[in-house]
């Protein structure tokens, strides 16, 4: 079975074997890898780590790859659902066995890719139609003690990264005061984010598929008719230039890793701050560990 004769192969095997393939489109073009980073929203020496077996995509990256190679016509004819679903399970197979810490990486979305194979049939006139809700930015941060004791010079540091980077992941066990760290850096910055900062406090959660009903909610929008979650956030802060603290993000860790590096590649000027006891681990990531306090001399 034709199936079958891929099942052993390498992540690396099935990213370069389609990419290199002849567009069933028409096109005689085949896609460079610097073209599959743009698609991918990464660095053209990522996709050369994917290619080489160095590196495994994540499950945001993966998406785009497999959105890439499909819109482009690189899927074999009849079979491309059968193809996704393999790539995707060769990836996650060795996610799986790489992790040092047992983390499970999501199965294959059927949903949506069905819903990208149908997106062609529908007219971008019907898509016009739909009007996002009018955003409203503001600096919408926890309420906070009015004073704050100590890491002065941890304030400074975060401060400075945060023009370079565009996530900071604030890692520390629980007790130390992530939270109020991120929100005290976050306080400072508000002529700098004058558009808008959000914090989404993801403690009040449990479940992953609450996390873009959460953002709605917090941003003040609603879903809009055929648009999914995604795309209204996307039309509604694309244009701002925002800060958002991702707050209590461990029990909910690839879900936020996902979103973020979604968020993060459609919306070039946003920032994100987010308070975990592990780090995303992804590529945009800088992770910054929280020393305790000390004491005084």
């Amino acid at each position: 079975m034709e199936n079958d004769k891929y099942t052993n192969d390498w992540p690396h095997e099935w990213i370069k074997k389609i990419r290199t393939r002849p567009s069933r489109k028409g096109t005689f073009k085949k896609m460079r890898q610097v073209d599959l980073a743009k698609r991918a929203g990464v660095d053209p020496r990522t996709v050369q780590q994917w290619e080489n077996g160095d590196r495994l995509p994540s499950i945001g990256s993966l998406k785009q790859i497999i959105q890439a190679f499909w819109e482009e016509g690189l899927f074999l004819e009849d079979a491309a659902i059968e193809e996704a679903t393999m790539l995707w399970n060769t990836v996650k197979r060795f996610s799986e066995a790489r992790s040092a810490s047992g983390r499970e990486f999501a199965d294959f979305d059927q949903i949506w890719f069905n819903t990208l194979m149908a997106s062609e049939t529908v007219q971008p006139e019907a898509v016009k139609e739909v009007s996002t809700t009018p955003f409203k930015a503001a600096v919408r941060l926890r309420n906070r003690p009015s004073t704050f004791v100590g890491r002065q010079h941890s304030r400074e540091v975060l401060t400075e990264k945060l023009i370079d980077h565009a996530l900071i992941s604030i890692i520390g066990p629980g007790g130390i005061g992530k939270t109020s760290f991120a929100t005290e850096v976050a306080s400072t910055l508000t002529a700098r984010f004058s558009q808008g900062i959000y914090m989404f406090e993801f403690g009040t959660i449990h479940d992953a598929h609450d996390v873009y009903p959460l953002l709605l909610s917090t941003l003040g929008l609603t879903t809009q008719g055929k648009m999914s979650d995604e795309a209204v956030i996307i039309e509604a802060i694309r244009h701002y230039e925002l800060l958002f603290i991702f707050d209590n993000c461990e029990h909910i860790i690839d879900t936020i890793a996902e979103v973020a590096e979604f968020l993060l590649m459609e919306t070039p000027d946003l920032r994100i701050i987010t308070t975990s006891r592990e780090p995303l681990n992804i590529t945009q990531e800088l992770v910054y560990r929280l020393p305790p306090l000390s004491y005084p001399a």
